[in-house]
């Protein structure tokens, strides 16, 4: 079991939907701003904090775990639902957050630098560029995409009980695993509109 404040968790992620919709809804309208993806970073950056896990730990390990869901051999100009091809990659949904889980418990206190998140953005983009996956890479699919992460994240919580101060190390890993790609695709989202210095510059403090 690992502790975690369901009640403040929750309301947590409501603050992090209100804040990516504002930003998916500058995107679409191409009113985006500065300040709201500085937004967004901060609060992604808070959420870390306050449930004790490190992103410069967690999302290379995420990272790792795409790689493996989405082989070369299989993606190449095409999306294949990792799902459908578990028993290959071996990776499925309670593997992913089993590794997430064990990683976040490091607790690491390993600082967010502009060296780190400039090292991350070019994995992040070669990994897209050798599925040939540059195609997907417009503003208002990577907005929806990470809409869809911020909804996988409200589903890992929406059975709990806002009493609860325990929940099992299944759970506390997705929550790291939904947090990682809601950051992953923001950070790539936030480097096509232009903004991705100014992240960073919040980032790192």
């Amino acid at each position: 079991m690992e502790v975690l404040d369901v009640k403040l968790a929750k309301s947590s992620v409501f603050t992090l939907m209100d804040r990516t919709n504002e930003l998916v809804q500058a995107v679409h309208r191409g009113t985006t701003q500065s300040c709201l993806f500085v937004g967004v970073i901060r609060h992604l950056i808070d959420f870390c904090d306050t449930f004790r896990f490190c992103l410069v730990v967690a999302v290379p390990a995420k990272q790792g775990i795409n790689e493996l869901k989405y082989p070369l051999k299989l993606n190449q100009g095409i999306v294949t639902d990792y799902k459908l091809v578990s028993s290959q990659t071996g990776i499925d949904k309670n593997s992913a957050s089993g590794a997430m889980h064990n990683l976040a418990r490091l607790h690491s206190t390993k600082e967010i630098t502009g060296e780190w998140m400039d090292a991350f953005l070019a994995q992040s983009k070669a990994f897209v560029k050798e599925r040939n996956w540059c195609k997907y890479e417009q503003p208002i699919m990577l907005c929806l995409a990470m809409t869809e992460e911020v909804g996988e994240l409200c589903g890992v919580l929406k059975f709990l009980n806002d009493s609860d101060e325990e929940v099992s190390c299944c759970v506390y890993g997705e929550l790291v695993a939904e947090i990682c790609d809601i950051f992953i695709y923001f950070c790539r989202l936030s480097d096509l509109c232009g903004f991705f210095e100014d992240i960073k510059k919040e980032a790192v403090r």
